[in-house]
């Protein structure tokens, strides 16, 4: 008895749905995580948001899935929560400012043209979205 009659593979991935009415042909979990891509396609199959910060770690393996530098300045906060991504006292004196002792300026970029006051990039840190890549002398405005 052919059990899936309209199916000459007859239920390859053995999920017990025939592959006329499978949506997932070849993944006998059919899309676990619900993202709507079939495992064996699927960069993160067990991960719906499939690697949402981009840092090449999946969401379920992720110590911070929403944070691709994955909690840089190790206070045990990933930085989607932490109020000072860079700092590892966070803001200490309470006075809502950060005080960055940990800095991400990236080789290669004028980070310097960016500090307050002095650079001719001053105050476009946010604008500019270099608040990660220049982190010590965007210390001041992000």
């Amino acid at each position: 008895v052919d059990s899936c009659r309209w199916d000459a593979a007859d239920d390859i991935d053995s999920d017990t749905v025939c592959a006329d009415v499978d949506s997932c042909e070849v993944d006998a979990n059919n899309d676990v995580d619900g993202d709507g891509i079939c495992a064996d396609v699927d960069s993160c199959p067990s991960d719906a948001e499939n690697d949402a910060d981009s840092d090449n770690v999946c969401g379920n393996f992720d110590s911070c899935p929403h944070d691709h530098l994955d909690d840089f300045d190790g206070d045990a906060m990933c930085a989607d929560q932490d109020i000072c991504p860079f700092a590892t006292e966070n803001d200490a004196d309470s006075d809502s400012l950060c005080s960055n002792d940990i800095c991400t300026d990236t080789e290669g970029v004028q980070c310097s043209s960016y500090k307050l006051g002095l650079g001719s990039n001053s105050g476009r840190c946010v604008a500019d979205n270099m608040c990660d890549v220049c982190a010590c002398d965007c210390d001041d405005e992000c």
